[in-house]
């Protein structure tokens, strides 16, 4: 497991903390790793915790969009979690809001992953 996120299980749900100032190319293919690995354990519901990660570049970016596909791809479900105002301004700037799911809290996260 990286030093840069770690992974909790809660129910039938993996929530994916996000830990540093970015998320680079190396990062990033750690995390679609992971994913991947949790895909095929049958786990199809995450949460990505970004409260730790006060920007994000286009690396970032492109590692979020990578992760959505993925999930979606084997009929799953992503919500982001606890943006830094820089984050979601940057998520709004984009308009990956619009395919984003985004809660403010990891609760209100979880709450949209059951009704979906």
């Amino acid at each position: 497991m990286s030093q840069n996120f770690e992974v909790m299980r809660t129910d039938d749900i993996a929530i994916i903390a996000i830990h540093g100032k970015w998320i680079d190319p190396y990062q990033g293919k750690e995390l679609l790793d992971e994913v991947t690995e949790l895909l095929s354990d049958g786990t199809l519901r995450f949460i990505v915790n970004m409260h730790d990660v006060p920007q994000l570049n286009s690396s970032g970016l492109n590692t979020m969009i990578q992760l959505l596909t993925k999930v979606r791809n084997n009929d799953g479900d992503l919500v982001l979690a606890e943006l830094s105002d820089k984050v979601k301004e940057l998520y709004i700037m984009t308009k990956l809001n619009s395919i984003f799911s985004i809660a403010d809290t990891v609760e209100e996260a979880k709450n949209k992953l059951s009704v979906s």
